[in-house]
């Protein structure tokens, strides 16, 4: 790890792409390789620790990669429990802070590398101080992606206490050239956390596709809805499975959405599965498809709808 680091603080040409402090973190980052014992004594067996070996070394070699900009035409970041034959594990990942000075160098990497298309962290715990650090970085991104930059930020499965949920909002806020935004899989289900993220994802300029599926949003959907029309730009929207019931029809979490389906916006994509609507959501949004001429793709499956 030390001769890798080593390397890279001789790299002259790599230098100019990065935030000045990224050097700093390199400096501070000369350790050598967390020993497979240490993941041991987790705990949790052997897969557990292979799979949190495996992610020390995908950390570190999506920040090498970024960093002598191996990633032309796009790379896809994809950080998941994987086994050594990269074949992904039913498994969680938790937090552990000695992978934290690996977690900031890629966050940094990735602010000064236009290299990347996408990042996806699945079924890896991701607290506050990980969101706050990829925040920070990306804040720093902006004085080094070109204007028509579009990437993915997406989080599944990652367990976030209500501290963290409520920093995703800061997340959308400093990626400015984020295209599209997934937060699945996880718990948002507080009304002011919901409210906070809506208010973000309402005043960014570049959004393009929105999935919020899995995240038991219940009532709080109204909120997420409410502030739809603001997003000028969006064109997939995907919102399965947040527990849109009844008592939230009649709080107008159906109705508001059906009447941005009825203002004819760019979207070309909706996703409402699985969230027990009854035929008085699809006579709503019937009647909304009658002034739509841009939407191609609803999805309503597993839900209470009637045959009438």
């Amino acid at each position: 790890m030390a001769q890798i680091f080593a390397h890279l603080d001789g790299c002259d040409d790599a230098r100019e792409s990065l935030p000045p402090d990224y050097w700093d973190l390199l400096r501070d980052s000369h350790h050598e390789r967390i020993e497979e014992g240490h993941w041991h004594s987790a705990g949790q067996g052997d897969v557990y620790a292979d799979a949190m070996i495996n992610l020390q070394d995908e950390l570190v070699q999506w920040t090498i990669d970024l960093y002598y900009n191996q990633t032309q035409g796009g790379a896809n970041l994809q950080l998941r429990p994987t086994n050594d034959d990269g074949d992904d594990l039913p498994i969680f990942l938790h937090y552990d802070e000695k992978l934290l000075s690996r977690w900031r160098m890629l966050f940094y990497a990735m602010a000064g590398s236009g290299h990347w298309k996408s990042f996806e962290v699945k079924s890896i715990e991701m607290p506050q101080i990980l969101l706050h650090e990829f925040a920070q970085a990306m804040k720093q991104s902006e004085n080094y992606f070109s204007a028509d930059a579009a990437y993915s930020v997406s989080f599944d499965n990652n367990r976030f206490d209500q501290e963290s949920a409520l920093y995703l909002s800061k997340v959308v806020d400093q990626c400015i050239y984020m295209s599209s935004f997934a937060v699945t899989n996880n718990a948002i289900d507080s009304l002011s956390t919901a409210a906070q993220l809506s208010t973000s994802i309402a005043k960014h300029n570049h959004l393009e596709q929105i999935d919020l599926s899995d995240s038991g949003l219940g009532e709080s959907a109204r909120v997420l809805s409410a502030v739809l029309s603001s997003c000028a730009n969006l064109e997939q929207l995907c919102l399965n499975n947040v527990n849109m019931q009844a008592r939230d029809i009649r709080s107008r979490g159906i109705t508001i959405i059906s009447d941005f389906v009825a203002s004819n916006p760019l979207l070309q994509k909706l996703e409402l599965d699985l969230n027990q609507l009854g035929d008085d959501a699809a006579l709503l949004l019937a009647k909304a498809l009658g002034t739509n001429a841009k939407l191609l793709d609803l999805s309503l499956a597993d839900n209470n709808f009637s045959e009438v």
